[in-house]
């Protein structure tokens, strides 16, 4: 009896101790054939993509972001973040989440939540010698269309 208690205690103190990077590497993990329910919602699988970083106009792994351009036109689950630097070294991140026909945008700065809002889709616009990834119909705390990353020079 004790025995079992203490089992129990252990794997309450692991499950407590994780955190939601752990929760995305495991949903991540999940085949689409095998989608599955957890607490009375439906938990689904994307590609998980990695990042793009944008450190002061300085961008790299560009490609990430031009692969999930890409899983976005193709009907296909994924994830990407997006890494920006303010002038003081704040960290922001954008993740962006496409399933169910939408992108879920989420930005936090340093960690904190800052917004959240749902786009119809994204587009790359060549103007004036500069590459714009465009968040197109958003809505929710913000309505209209958005540029997430833009670039004079694409590496």
């Amino acid at each position: 009896m004790k025995k079992g208690l203490s089992i129990l205690l252990a794997v309450s103190i692991l499950v407590g101790a994780c955190d939601s990077k752990t929760e995305k590497i495991v949903t991540a993990s999940v085949s689409e054939e095998n989608e599955q329910e957890v607490n009375g919602e439906e938990e689904f699988s994307f590609h998980l993509i990695g990042e793009v970083i944008n450190k002061h106009g300085n961008i790299s792994k560009l490609g990430n972001l031009n692969a999930f351009v890409k899983n976005v036109k193709n009907n296909e689950k994924a994830q990407i973040d997006v890494i920006s630097y303010g002038i003081e070294g704040q960290r922001v991140v954008d993740t962006l989440t496409f399933k169910l026909g939408n992108i879920h945008f989420v930005r936090r700065a340093e960690g904190k939540f800052i917004q959240d809002f749902i786009c119809e889709n994204i587009d790359i616009e060549e103007k004036d010698q500069e590459t714009q990834y465009v968040l197109k119909n958003c809505s929710g705390s913000f309505n209209g269309d958005v540029v997430i990353l833009s670039s004079s020079a694409v590496r």
